[in-house]
């Protein structure tokens, strides 16, 4: 779906993606598929799965940049909304 709670509706957009930015491959995905949620081990078989140096994902809504395995990264943008977690914007700029 395109959301987190039940009433998300389907979406056309992919579960998953691999984008390759200069040298790097690069993962993204909503995040509700890893469970439990945001657990760095599951994040990197997922990486390791789809063959990237570094893995966006989101569905906690807290941003986080961890380098998990030399030179790989899980990146968790947050949300420049806030979510039901807390009221304040919580993001990092991909730049």
């Amino acid at each position: 779906g395109s959301g987190n709670g039940p009433t998300s509706t389907p979406s056309a957009f992919p579960e998953s993606k691999v984008i390759t930015v200069g040298e790097f491959r690069i993962g993204l995905l909503h995040g509700h598929q890893i469970v439990p949620a945001a657990d760095h081990s599951v994040l990197d078989m997922q990486r390791r799965k789809m063959d990237v140096d570094i893995l966006i994902h989101g569905h906690t809504h807290r941003n986080e940049v961890v380098e998990y395995d030399r030179g790989a990264y899980h990146i968790n943008p947050g949300s420049i909304t806030g979510s039901w977690l807390t009221l304040f914007a919580n993001y990092c700029l991909c730049v």
